[in-house]
């Protein structure tokens, strides 16, 4: 019984996290990661120059995220007050 409850959580977890836009973009940059330590695919295409301003982009990135998602995870989009 213990393992179906747990199985039910863990898909009622990804559910909810499917709707974060955070979340999602944060399973977007660790499947970059892992395609990245797999294949070497991703540093042959960002200039050595370049990657300061890759990183900066990502942390933006995050921070835009952080601010326009206000709710829980799961918990509907953003708040239209407008």
């Amino acid at each position: 019984m213990r393992i179906l409850e747990f199985f039910m959580e863990t898909v009622t977890l990804f559910k909810r996290c499917a709707k974060s836009r955070t979340m999602l973009f944060a399973a977007t940059l660790a499947a970059l990661g892992v395609v990245e330590l797999q294949f070497q695919l991703i540093a042959p295409l960002i200039p050595d120059a370049w990657l300061g301003a890759v990183l900066l982009a990502i942390a933006v990135a995050v921070a835009i995220l952080r601010v326009v998602t206000t709710g829980p995870i799961g918990e509907g989009r953003d708040n239209d007050d407008s």
